[in-house]
């Protein structure tokens, strides 16, 4: 059973601000990390209830088509 979606905002240390954190499981149980730079903590807050509402309504997938390139979606095979 994949692991429930979790979020926070963290600061890092190779990157200056702030920034929002979701961790969830793939369809095929892989751990994925989705991380977004935020101006302030109640920016993040909403940013972060958006995107778990996403994965929980819509499913993990989702998100990974938001930041495909548009060369993969040519090649990629039609359904």
């Amino acid at each position: 059973m994949p692991k429930k979606a979790e979020g926070s905002i963290i600061t890092r240390s190779d990157r200056p601000g702030l920034w929002a954190r979701v961790t969830y499981s793939d369809n095929l149980g892989r751990r994925r990390v989705i991380q977004r730079r935020v101006g302030n903590r109640s920016e993040g807050k909403l940013l972060l209830k958006k995107l778990l509402h996403e994965i929980e309504e819509r499913g993990a997938q989702i998100l990974d088509g938001d930041r495909l390139a548009f060369q993969k979606l040519l090649k990629s095979p039609s359904s």
